[in-house]
């Protein structure tokens, strides 16, 4: 293997890829970084929970008017040609934000705990 002062830098990135990637090695570490991420995921699914019916709903702390408004009706400008035009020059692009979530099509409080429930 050569030195890394004769090896071009993107060939040294490409081989510390391979090797950890391909390099056979002991699944304990492997096997425990699964079982963090799990209970990771389990933790933040459960903290949700808390103030599921706060956070998305018809009754959420940004409504279902404003999500809408801002999904569907949110103006989208173009930043200006030069640095001495305003905002306004170039006017609308197009219309809404690209978001997306199942929670904002659920308007029943059952029906959010059980697709929560599901996720």
């Amino acid at each position: 293997m050569k030195t890394t002062t004769d090896e071009h830098p993107l060939m040294f990135a490409a081989r510390a890829v391979e090797r950890f990637f391909f390099q056979p090695s002991d699944p304990t570490t492997l096997g425990l970084m699964r079982i963090a991420t799990g209970f990771l995921v389990l933790y933040v699914h459960l903290v949700y929970c808390i103030g599921l019916t706060d956070y998305f709903g018809p009754y959420a702390w940004v409504g279902n008017d404003v999500t809408k408004f801002v999904r569907k009706d949110y103006p989208v400008q173009a930043p200006p040609s030069n640095w001495k035009e305003g905002l306004e020059s170039d006017g609308k692009i197009f219309q809404g934000q690209t978001m997306w979530s199942i929670y904002y099509h659920i308007e029943d409080p059952k029906w959010l705990w059980v697709v929560h429930g599901g996720i």
